[in-house]
């Protein structure tokens, strides 16, 4: 365990306190590429703020901020302003980007497109160049796989780095607990965890060899959640297929440990589709259940097959690799294991903290004289600031290390703020919090503490 004086030292070796993340979308993205850095730099005292790219406050925390990230950020008028007020401070700029959304040929290509409305699909196309000029006026990217930073480098010769999707405390969290409830007796089950309706292709792609492979495995049902159609030949098999809508995050841990099996498809005749993540070994891996992806770069950089996972890309390899998973209990069960070993081991909140912080460094001593200015012509939009409340993020007090004193992520002042205590075998606890009001002097917080099995409140102050 890290001591407070060795964080300080980090702290102060960087010369970054504190990270402004600006967002240009939410939800899943939003977490694995902003909140969850913030929380791994909280770990050696670097303080954070998330705001989505309309908010109001933008600026004036940007102007107290040591280093703007911006993820998924299109161009308007107001981030351009904003990135060349950093660069008169000096502050580096850097784009985070997690799926190929700044390349307008290859979005044409994605078949999804051509099943929403035109005027959407339009504003999709059209963003892809706002990406690309606010990248452009950047320092560097930060990329979530490593085909999308080579993507990066070729197309646009801008400064690159690797940050993989990792594991949160609060996902870690959710997902222990999952593994350490008692199962119920159920059916045996596989699952495809698609998220939106963009991966109805990948679906497609493998559902003849699921198929046949529930038709041999006349016991075995088959969730699916999310929103992927029930196709007619699903529906043939009755109630063994059940279709799940979306679900919070916090749910999907609890859900993927009633799978025994976890699909993960991707269609690999598109570029966009090579360079996505591997999320959906990493979170089933997290509460041991085994997955079978298609080989790309990503999930075969991550997955040693018949160790920790299995690889399969025709029909015929995804209807054995079932037919092998579901009948040899033993061999799921050590894969899985293997999974959780792995994940935990390579992407905790420690190790992500000391890549993401590698990658601020790099940036601020290596990229000092590659800036350019900001090209004033480019047609972007003129958007008015809007405020724009993001989902909060509950941070889990992290009380195995030795210090108490770690700053979490700076959130809206709506924002609800979580802490899991462990049992203490004693009468009392005291507990030492400290809020930053950030000169609001007539700012107040409600404490409560309740027991987590009736909701009871225990004490409070305000």
């Amino acid at each position: 365990m890290k001591t407070a004086k060795h964080v300080e030292r980090l702290a102060t070796k960087t010369l970054l306190g504190h990270v402004l993340f600006v967002v240009g979308v939410e939800e899943a993205s939003m977490r694995y590429r902003a909140y969850l850095p913030a929380e791994a730099l909280s770990l050696f005292g670097i303080t954070s703020n998330v705001v989505f790219y309309t908010d109001p406050q933008m600026e004036e925390l940007a102007a107290h901020a040591d280093c703007l990230v911006l993820h998924r950020v299109k161009a308007t008028r107001r981030v351009i302003n904003l990135i060349e007020q950093a660069r008169e401070r000096q502050v580096r700029v850097l784009f985070d980007v997690d799926d190929l959304v700044f390349e307008y040929e290859t979005l044409k290509q994605i078949p999804w497109l051509r099943t929403i409305p035109p005027d959407q699909a339009a504003v999709i196309l059209q963003n892809s160049d706002l990406y690309r000029t606010t990248m452009e006026a950047s320092d560097a990217v930060i990329c979530s796989t490593e085909p999308l930073r080579e993507h990066v480098t070729e197309l646009l010769g801008i400064p690159a780095y690797h940050f993989p999707n990792g594991v949160g405390m609060r996902l870690q969290s959710i997902s222990d607990a999952a593994l350490n409830k008692v199962p119920l007796p159920r059916p045996r089950r596989i699952g495809y965890f698609s998220g939106t309706h963009t991966h109805q292709d990948d679906w497609q792609m493998i559902e003849p060899g699921v198929i046949d492979f529930l038709q041999q495995s006349t016991d075995v049902e088959l969730w699916l959640v999310g929103q992927v159609k029930l196709t007619s030949a699903l529906r043939k098999l009755g109630d063994r297929v059940k279709l799940l809508p979306m679900q919070a995050w916090q749910r999907l841990p609890d859900l993927t440990r009633q799978v025994d099996i976890n699909l993960a498809p991707l269609t690999l005749d598109l570029d966009f589709n090579e360079t996505k993540s591997a999320i959906k070994w990493l979170e089933a891996a997290l509460v041991q259940v085994p997955t079978i992806a298609s080989p790309s770069q990503p999930f075969r950089t991550v997955i040693k097959h018949g160790h920790n996972g299995m690889l399969a890309d025709t029909v015929d390899e995804w209807r054995k690799s079932l037919e092998l998973l579901i009948s040899d209990e033993k061999l799921r069960h050590n894969i899985g294991q293997q999974a959780r070993q792995d994940a935990v081991e390579s992407f905790n909140a420690e190790k992500q903290s000391r890549r993401y912080l590698d990658i601020l460094e790099q940036t601020i001593t290596t990229e000092s004289n590659t800036r350019k200015s900001v090209q004033a012509n480019k047609d972007v939009p003129d958007e008015a600031p809007i405020p724009h409340p993001l989902e909060p993020y509950e941070m889990t007090l992290y009380v195995s290390r030795s210090i108490a004193r770690v700053p979490t992520v700076s959130l809206r002042s709506d924002a609800r703020l979580e802490f899991q205590l462990p049992a203490i075998n004693s009468s009392h606890l005291r507990l030492d919090l400290l809020f930053a009001t950030h000169g609001h002097a007539h700012a107040e917080v409600l404490v409560e503490v309740t027991d987590p099995g009736d909701g009871t409140v225990l004490a409070s102050a305000e």
